[in-house]
């Protein structure tokens, strides 16, 4: 496997709350990766990623390939989040999403909460592999919005589930891989800015290299949601079998 990863700012935001991980396990035979997108005000949501990334760098790493192992962690680090807002009150409504991902052979197990996305592209395809947990994502699937409207909904942010909700609920996941697919994690800064067709568009140029050059590709891909407004911090982290 070869990875890699990428983080900004953006164009309007102070902070960047965003937090990736990319993990090696088993001697770099396997990958545990992850992004987390901070909410509840600057220092509460930069704290809110950096425990879950945090937390997420030092469990163990048996089971991580079991589905079931995966939202355990959820909920321990959930809980954990509670922990520090019952101890500073301060910090209450802090949250964060995460998507992460154990890459180990030809398997991943997946586990998602919030709306940061894991995508992959094979054969030129980009298959979204999560669905957002945004309150607006009923609508889209009813056809009452289309993607294009959520972009610019005032209420596109409003999320229904996070890392420090009260309830949280992961949804998880397996993927068969073969060799030359391309795993995406990445927080809505990219793909709130750059359409789906554009990130396949990079993503199948890199993948069709003699030498993929991941680097440059997530670069650009970073570039790309800069350009379209840069409204949120980008972050992303590529992997490729």
């Amino acid at each position: 496997m070869r990875y890699t990863a990428a983080t900004h700012v953006g164009e309007v935001r102070a902070v960047n709350e965003d937090r990736y991980l990319v993990r090696e396990v088993d001697d770099g035979r396997s990958l545990l990766l992850a992004v987390s997108d901070g909410m509840g005000g600057e220092a509460a949501g930069d704290l809110a990623a950096e425990t879950i990334v945090d937390f997420l760098e030092d469990v163990p790493a048996e089971g991580l390939g079991d589905p079931a192992v995966l939202v355990r962690h959820v909920h321990e680090v959930n809980e954990l989040i509670h922990k520090l807002v019952r101890d500073n009150p301060d910090l209450a409504g802090m949250g964060a999403t995460l998507t992460a991902a154990y890459v180990s052979g030809k398997k991943a197990a997946w586990v998602h909460v919030g709306d940061s996305r894991l995508y992959l592209l094979r054969g030129g395809e980009l298959k979204r592999i999560t669905r957002d947990q945004r309150f607006i994502q009923e609508f889209i699937d009813h056809g009452e919005l289309t993607e294009e409207q959520a972009r610019d909904h005032p209420l596109r942010s409003m999320l229904n589930q996070s890392v420090g909700s009260p309830d949280v609920e992961p949804v998880t996941g397996t993927l068969d891989l073969a060799a030359g697919d391309v795993l995406l994690i990445c927080s809505d800064g990219l793909h709130d800015m750059v359409q789906e067709e554009a990130i396949a568009e990079r993503l199948s140029a890199m993948a069709g290299q003699d030498q993929p050059d991941l680097e440059t590709c997530a670069g650009d891909l970073v570039e790309a949601a800069r350009e379209a407004g840069g409204h949120d911090n980008i972050t992303l982290v590529l992997a490729m079998i």
